[in-house]
């Protein structure tokens, strides 16, 4: 079987993560401590990117508590607006609405 093909952006990407979180070591202890290495690790990827025409915050109900989420408004706004939804797949435990700030800006524009 031939063995899985990387692409080359994603190989890099990666070993840039890999490098990231060892230079970070390891994480202070508890859900707290995960939390803030994992805030840690997104800066880099995080940097630059688009900006959007807004940014906003807020909450959706939940069955246990308020649900934080993040809506982004594209740079052009045609009429009417699309909609994307993005859910994050992390566990709900580590991540916040600004994990993927970058990624989720470049989509809405």
């Amino acid at each position: 079987m031939d063995e899985f093909q990387v692409d080359p952006q994603m190989r890099a990407a990666n070993a840039r993560n890999e490098e990231i979180l060892r230079a970070l070591g390891t994480p202070p202890p508890g859900i707290e401590g995960a939390r803030q290495q994992a805030a840690l690790a997104r800066q880099w990827w995080n940097e630059g990117g688009p900006s959007v025409a807004q940014v906003r915050n807020a909450v959706v109900p939940g069955p246990f508590r308020e649900i934080p989420v993040r809506l982004y408004v594209a740079r052009q706004q045609p009429a009417p607006l699309p909609a994307f939804v993005y859910f994050h797949g992390g566990g709900w435990r580590v991540g916040s609405p600004a994990s993927n700030d970058r990624q989720l800006r470049e989509l809405a524009n």
